[in-house]
């Protein structure tokens, strides 16, 4: 019987993978395991304990156990196909996700992009899970880890019973003096290797160096910039809304460091984007809150670096599926048939890209479906290229020609709403529009070595 003990990195999963392991182990009529010695790995257990997010990472088993009691943070299509099939038990500890990535920073030094990357695809592996079956779900915020009757609520939900001494053998054998002794006894052995480093782990207990926090809340105010903390709402915000955590943008939000840098390699020319105003940094981050809350399924895009950072946060969104383009003109049949698949889809484009899409913005005209695009403007502010002038001069009036409705948007402030006011008339009255975002307000764009 498989259960399942899947979790947010750093939510008190570790903690609970081993009560439910304890527990199983006392209900199949074992003696539970001595906790202050290093478990030996046993195939012929009754109980089998270890870390894995697919079936590929499942350890040689010579028998089969009686349970498979498995810890996860991404759960694979084929483990969880293996869970439903057999009707195996599931339970899920979350934690508020900006605190989950600080936590992964300081604990055990992961930069801020893995950490991101690490509680994003959880998060979201997560909000599928609990849709499936009646999960029972420990809060870390409830410090579920510290309360003993934390055990009994595992114990019903599990459906097994267990005396009042061998659970509380199994909560004060997993108090944090215990875990910290454990870890440290680990260390003396060997078990982590002689470096000892965050990655190493002990294959049964899933015990790292470094693995206990300090089960404070809010520690990501001391951890992350603003602009950190919003791209991990950003990018958890299917996991709060299913889970009860906030969604809004921390205070100070608008004052993050631009996401775009210039990367060179010896002599070779690059792109290089430099915001002209500093108040602008925040600006696509704004326009993809808009998308989100449009419900914005799906997204068709010519790369482009203007739109580099809002196709980052796209991509990087599991609710979002970004579609790139060969030519911008296939993001109006895209468009259309995510609407009669009853799903909403935007565009990203550059001014450049509008001139392929004449002939077939006849099809938005003549079905009326819904479509929003937002166009970054070439051939106005700095421009450097000649030929970019002739189709950035003419953009509006060919958009209009076709029966766009057109808005612009010169100041970073202006963004987020004018997107929001493009999507809310396209989807509610059908009609095709289109946001021009300037190229002062992206950029000016040079060649640089």
């Amino acid at each position: 019987m498989p259960v399942l003990c899947a979790g947010l990195p750093s939510s008190g999963s570790t903690w609970l993978f081993n009560v439910v392991a304890e527990l199983l182990r006392g209900a199949a009529g074992a003696a539970p395991a001595d906790l202050t010695t290093v478990p030996a790995v046993t195939t012929n257990a009754t109980v089998a304990q270890f870390f894995a997010d697919s079936m590929n990472d499942f350890p040689e088993l010579e028998e089969l156990p009686d349970y498979l009691v498995v810890k996860t943070h991404v759960v694979a299509r084929s483990l969880r196909l293996l869970w439903r099939v057999a009707g195996g038990s599931l339970l899920i500890t979350v934690r508020e996700p900006r605190d989950a990535v600080a936590s992964l920073m300081l604990r055990f030094g992961f930069p801020f992009d893995v950490a991101l990357k690490s509680v994003e695809d959880s998060g979201a592996c997560l909000v599928g899970l609990a849709s499936h079956g009646n999960p029972l779900i420990l809060r870390y915020q409830d410090r579920f880890m510290d309360r003993e009757e934390t055990i009994a609520a595992v114990a019903r939900h599990l459906g097994v019973k267990v005396s009042t001494t061998v659970a509380m053998k199994i909560f004060h054998s997993l108090s944090r003096e215990a875990v910290a002794a454990k870890i440290e006894e680990l260390t003396e052995q060997g078990i982590f290797g002689p470096d000892a480093t965050p990655e190493r782990f002990d294959p049964q207990t899933h015990w790292h160096p470094n693995h206990l926090g300090n089960g404070e809340t809010g520690k990501y105010q001391n951890v992350l910039s603003p602009r950190q903390q919003a791209l991990v709402t950003l990018g958890t915000s299917e996991f709060c809304r299913a889970f009860g955590y906030s969604v809004e943008p921390p205070p100070g939000a608008n004052k993050r460091r631009p996401s775009l840098g210039v990367v060179t390699t010896g002599s070779e020319p690059v792109m290089d984007v430099s915001p002209v105003n500093s108040d602008s940094l925040d600006w696509r981050d704004q326009i993809f809150a808009a998308l989100k809350e449009a419900e914005i399924g799906q997204v068709g895009y010519v790369p482009d670096a203007g739109h580099a950072r809002l196709i980052e946060l796209i991509e990087a969104d599991p609710a979002i599926r970004g579609v790139p383009l060969t030519t911008e003109e296939e993001g109006i049949a895209l468009a259309a048939g995510a609407w009669l698949g009853g799903q909403r889809a935007a565009l990203l484009m550059q001014s450049s890209g509008v001139g392929n899409c004449i002939n077939m913005l006849s099809l938005a005209k003549s079905c009326r479906f819904p479509l929003v695009m937002l166009v970054t403007m070439r051939g106005e502010w700095a421009e450097f290229n000649p030929w970019q002038v002739a189709m950035g001069s003419k953009t509006q009036a060919a958009l209009e020609l076709m029966d766009v409705l057109v808005y612009r948007v010169e100041e970073p402030t202006d963004a987020a709403e004018t997107v929001a006011a493009a999507l809310d008339i396209a989807f509610n009255g059908s009609i095709a529009t289109a946001v021009l975002l300037s190229q002062r307000l992206i950029g000016a764009k040079r060649w640089v070595k």
